[in-house]
């Protein structure tokens, strides 16, 4: 692999712990439209685009418009616990920021959160100073695990995949950029089991061994 130039971030249970909080959000809304679901029965949700999302939760309510109404709801109970701290940086996610920002390399996030919740989860953590290029869901045609939005941010940057890495934590992430040809560091916070035995994908506990890994 060349010298990397680039490095792209995913910010959803990569650099923010936000999936719990995501996920108590919807058995919370839920739960106010009569149905009983399990926090953990959100995990198959984790890094995925909206639309996936919304078929998932219209398997309980049934319409598109008690969707779109359900979703209101799970933004605002995101909101409130962002403006009340209740959503946390990843452990080691500032240090990794700030080694790589000192290397030089240039940074960029690739999220599926749509821009406005996307830029307010950065803005909360001062994030958006480290990253140079910032692509959103609502930016992309086709969700992760589409390789399109880690291509469009290589493009951006106009650096070629070989001198770029990913950082994720989802199935649907690792698979994005894995498509993208990118190499991966994978920072599963969930238990995950996959059958892929890649060179490219480097596996990782936290992001303390992210940073130790390019840094080394």
């Amino acid at each position: 692999m060349a010298k990397t130039e680039l490095i792209i971030f995913d910010l959803d249970g990569t650099l923010v712990d936000s999936e719990s909080v995501y996920q108590m959000g919807w058995a919370t809304v839920l739960k106010d439209f009569g149905h009983n679901v399990e926090v953990a029965d959100f995990e198959l949700m984790r890094g995925k685009g909206r639309h996936h999302n919304n078929q998932y939760i219209k398997s309980y309510l049934g319409t598109d418009a008690l969707v779109q109404e359900a979703r209101n709801l799970r933004e605002e109970y995101y909101f409130n616990a962002l403006n009340n701290n209740e959503v946390q940086l990843m452990p080691g996610a500032l240090e990794l920021l700030e080694a790589a920002f000192e290397q030089g390399i240039t940074l960029a996030v690739a999220t599926s959160s749509y821009r406005d919740r996307g830029k307010a989860t950065l803005d909360q953590f001062d994030l958006s100073k480290y990253f140079t290029y910032q692509v959103f869901g609502d930016e992309v045609e086709n969700a992760k695990p589409h390789p399109e939005i880690y291509n469009k941010v290589l493009e951006l940057a106009g650096v070629e995949a070989d001198k770029a890495v990913a950082v994720e934590d989802s199935l649907s992430g690792l698979k994005s950029a894995l498509d993208a040809q990118l190499t991966v560091y994978f920072v599963p916070e969930a238990e995950v089991s996959f059958d892929k035995d890649e060179k490219r994908i480097k596996r990782c506990n936290d992001l303390h061994e992210v940073k130790n890994a390019l840094f080394k």
